[in-house]
């Protein structure tokens, strides 16, 4: 008793609106393969962003639902963290906080908002100037107050600094009063007396 021969593979996945397939697409899928889904920008996926080939045809398909006012994950910041855990998405007004890492300065606010889709303008992180005792002796310079062999000073700050004893300023040297711009000094130059 013989069973006709029943073709089981699946024929072109459906398209989902406002979204696209993650890849090119075949005519025919046998069971078991898999195709994947992503939806256009401002759109967020709702149910598995996968549907199977079945014998019994596809499972069911996802769908893309308007993000509206909402945000996707902020953006990142070059030696900062944001201080909370980031969500996928965040509510129109939401806001989160940045942080800089050790040593670092932030320039701009902490908080940044989600507007209408987009983003607020996030803070930046700058480094803070060190000057070393080495750094110090090459240029025949130290700090004209304390005694420290080594200074950390946020950037937009300003370190005075004075020739070491017997020596003076070159001619043509930088100023002696030299600020902190994004991680260095630009340090003025001493010459034997």
């Amino acid at each position: 008793n013989w069973e006709p021969c029943v073709d089981v593979r699946c024929s072109s996945p459906p398209e989902i609106q406002n979204g696209q397939f993650a890849h090119a697409i075949k005519e025919k899928y046998l069971p078991q393969e898999k195709v994947h889904y992503r939806c256009n920008t401002r759109y967020a996926l709702l149910g598995s962003p996968f549907i199977t080939c079945l014998k019994t045809g596809w499972t069911e398909r996802p769908r893309c639902t308007d993000m509206g006012g909402n945000c996707g994950r902020p953006p990142p910041v070059e030696n900062g963290d944001i201080v909370s855990s980031p969500k996928l998405t965040y509510l129109d007004t939401e806001s989160v906080f940045y942080q800089c890492q050790n040593f670092y300065k932030m320039a701009g606010s902490p908080r940044v908002t989600c507007q209408n889709g987009r983003w607020s303008q996030t803070p930046t992180c700058r480094a803070a100037c060190t000057a070393s005792e080495e750094d110090m002796r090459e240029h025949n310079i130290k700090l004209s107050w304390g005694n420290g062999d080594k200074i950390y000073s946020d950037d937009g700050n300003v370190v005075q600094f004075e020739c070491r004893r017997g020596y003076k300023p070159a001619p043509d040297t930088r100023p002696f009063r030299v600020y902190c711009v994004n991680g260095k000094f630009d340090y003025p130059d001493c010459i034997p007396k």
